[in-house]
């Protein structure tokens, strides 16, 4: 049975850490919007943060493929955690 790996496997070590020290900052910038607005209208918790959102969603590309992949319901899971409560 051959089995796919994702971006995560297919990376050394070395690489993955080069990649994160140059991407991290504009990574976080562009996703602070996105609980900023959510925050702003309400529908986000405000304890929320982009690390937060960055680390949650980070468990997709990781996720694995055929029967036991549970990406397809994971972004419902992430967005609800995130959800502000009445």
């Amino acid at each position: 049975m051959r089995r796919k790996h994702g971006l995560g496997d297919a990376l050394s070590s070395g690489a993955q850490q080069a990649i994160t020290e140059q991407s991290y900052g504009p990574v976080i910038a562009a996703i602070s919007q996105l609980p900023d607005a959510g925050k702003q209208d309400g529908s986000i918790r405000e304890d929320a943060d982009p690390g937060d959102f960055l680390q949650l969603t980070g468990a997709l590309w990781r996720a694995a493929s055929g029967p036991e992949d549970r990406s397809p319901r994971m972004p419902a899971l992430i967005l609800d955690g995130l959800r502000a409560r009445p």
